[in-house]
């Protein structure tokens, strides 16, 4: 029999071993075996990086005197009937928006002379998006 002096977590344990014919050793301890209680260690959380700054979207201004017109629904701009400078009347089609799945023409709401245009064709839009400006 051999007699070992083991330490667990700051506690001292004498043990004694016995080697048998078989190759299975037994074990004697002179006191119990404590379980030494579990230390839970919180997980400190991951450092997460800061979210870039949302660059401010600033909508275009019409110039003075100027409509602006502005997309009815979120969508994509299919085509752009119109074109800068151009004479429109109340009624005519400006472009067309699509939006779930259907063609939607946005007309001049009166006589005038398209401004600047903001968007081009297949140029995704959010509500209320300028699309151009009717003078």
């Amino acid at each position: 029999m051999k007699q070992y002096r083991i330490t667990v977590n700051g506690v001292a344990y004498e043990v004694e071993v016995e080697e048998l014919v078989g190759g299975q050793a037994t074990q004697s301890i002179e006191q119990p075996l404590k379980r030494p209680a579990a230390q839970v260690i919180q997980q400190k959380e991951r450092a997460q990086a800061p979210k870039p700054a949302q660059t401010p979207h600033v909508a275009p201004v019409a110039s003075a005197g100027a409509t602006s017109i502005k997309a009815p629904m979120p969508g994509t701009i299919l085509k752009l009937v119109v074109a800068e400078n151009q004479s429109v009347k109340r009624g005519d089609v400006l472009c067309i928006l699509e939006a779930m799945k259907m063609e939607n023409e946005i007309v001049a709401p009166n006589d005038g002379i398209v401004g600047r245009i903001y968007v081009k064709e297949q140029q995704n839009v959010q509500l209320d998006a300028p699309l151009l400006d009717l003078e």
